[in-house]
């Protein structure tokens, strides 16, 4: 019971809702203002520089991916990223005691990771398809047009690297044990729904949140954040760096015509045919590997999610609690309004 009758005489307790209100809405401000403070940075860095070099000398630079990704690191990573750890680090926490986890089931969990983002992915293009007709005009992923357009290297380093370990500092270790106190798989589905709309476009937004669920999982049952930047540094290679692998061969088979398959043509067709064909092959397979752990992970019931939870709170109050503040509100509107911009021709 969440109070106790006047007539009784003793006071009643705090009001817990009111406690897990206040903890959310200083995570969900934390996060508006990371969003904010991100985009506003690069767009200060932006004006700055185009008035300071001209229209021409900034459109030529505006156009180089090094001068994209370092704007990204700047306003995300080097800016905003210590000022949302300076305003989560006074939320109260829970320590997260996990006992770690065995290689076999990391692999096992890499595994269902890379079925979730194929599957999430052909979900999130049949999605983005049908806003595309609906719209009458074709939905740009510009992260997809970022990463195919830059150097190999520093996709890696900054896609693959630094922004898996920002993530899991910021979703897992910043969010998770703040929220464990009202439940372990509360916080898990918090943190994964809250990394999955913070991606702002229908293109990674379901998978992400989706993968969000099985960050979390790893987080809580590890007890240690390393687990999760692993795992998903791994996801984040095989989602990128293939692609980037297949991207010439792409490009020259969809510009060879009929009349071209002759000579040395002909073996760069099939050449790059069989390069494209080989990393279809191994996507497909890592996602088909993945369905068929994920199906033996159900019928052994060998992946379940701890349920310790320090203040109960019942659950139309806790959903209330987390949707009903400053904080989640604004960060909820930075994200639908990240949705909206993605969507515009």
């Amino acid at each position: 019971m969440d109070s106790y009758s006047p007539i009784s005489g003793i006071l009643p307790p705090p009001d817990k809702s009111r406690e897990a209100r206040r903890t959310v809405s200083r995570l969900g401000t934390g996060l508006f203002v990371y969003g904010v403070l991100s985009a506003g940075i690069v767009m200060l860095a932006e004006t700055i520089l185009a008035l300071a070099l001209g229209e021409d000398k900034y459109s030529s630079l505006a156009a180089s991916p090094y001068y994209v990704w370092g704007l990204q690191v700047l306003g995300m990573y080097v800016v905003a990223l210590p000022v949302l750890y300076l305003m989560l680090r006074r939320v109260p926490r829970s320590e997260c005691r996990g006992s770690g986890i065995s290689l076999g089931e990391m692999a096992t969990l890499f595994l269902i990771s890379e079925a979730v983002m194929t599957v999430g992915a052909l979900i999130s293009s049949y999605i983005t398809s049908i806003f595309s007709f609906l719209l009458g005009h074709d939905i740009v992923d510009r992260t997809s047009e970022l990463v195919l357009g830059s150097p190999a290297w520093i996709v890696i380093l900054v896609a693959v690297v630094i922004g898996p370990i920002a993530e899991e500092l910021i979703f897992r270790h910043g969010l998770i044990p703040a929220l464990k106190p009202y439940g372990d798989r509360y916080a898990i589905i918090v943190s994964a729904v809250a990394f999955g709309i913070f991606h702002g476009n229908f293109s990674q937004m379901i998978y992400a949140t989706a993968l969000g669920l099985i960050l979390g999982y790893v987080y809580v049952r590890s007890g240690s954040v390393w687990y999760g930047v692993v795992l998903h540094v791994l996801m984040n290679f095989f989602g990128t760096v293939p692609t980037l692998l297949a991207n010439d061969s792409l490009d020259r088979l969809a510009g060879i015509t009929e009349d071209e398959l002759t000579g040395v043509d002909a073996i760069t067709y099939m050449m790059d045919s069989i390069k494209v064909m080989d990393i279809a092959l191994l996507q497909y397979g890592l996602a088909f590997g993945g369905i068929v752990a994920l199906v033996n992970v159900i019928k052994r019931k060998s992946a379940r999610i701890p349920c310790d939870v320090e203040i109960p709170l019942r659950k139309d109050r806790l959903t209330k609690a987390t949707l009903v503040n400053v904080g989640a509100i604004l960060f909820i509107v930075l994200c639908v309004g990240e949705v909206i911009l993605s969507l515009l021709p």
